[in-house]
C-alpha cells in the first residue's frame, strides 16, 4: 500500500479562473492539485493555427488584459502590470 497524499482542495480544470484560485490557496499553504482534462491548461485561452500554417491566433486572449490590473495580480506578482 503507498503512502496517503493529502490536500486540502481539489481544482478540477486548469482554466485561468481556476489557476488563480489554486495560486491564492496555495499562498494560504494549502495543498491543492490540479487535475485537467485537456492536453494543456489555459481554459477558453489557448494559441491556435486558424488561417493560415505557422500563423498562431491567440484565441479568447481579451480576458487577459483587465486581469492585468486586478487585486489578484497585483498580490501575486512582484512588479504589478509586467509579466
Amino acid at each position: 500500500m503507498g503512502a496517503e497524499t493529502v490536500v486540502d482542495a481539489i481544482a478540477v480544470g486548469a482554466g485561468h479562473n481556476y489557476l488563480a484560485a489554486d495560486v491564492e490557496l496555495a499562498s494560504k499553504g494549502w495543498k491543492v492539485p490540479v487535475v485537467e482534462a485537456r492536453r494543456s491548461a489555459g481554459g477558453a485561452v489557448s494559441t491556435q493555427e486558424l488561417t493560415l500554417p505557422g500563423l498562431r491566433h491567440d484565441v479568447c486572449a481579451i480576458i487577459l488584459s483587465p486581469s492585468a490590473g486586478s487585486a489578484f495580480f497585483k498580490s501575486h506578482t512582484q512588479a504589478p502590470g509586467r509579466l
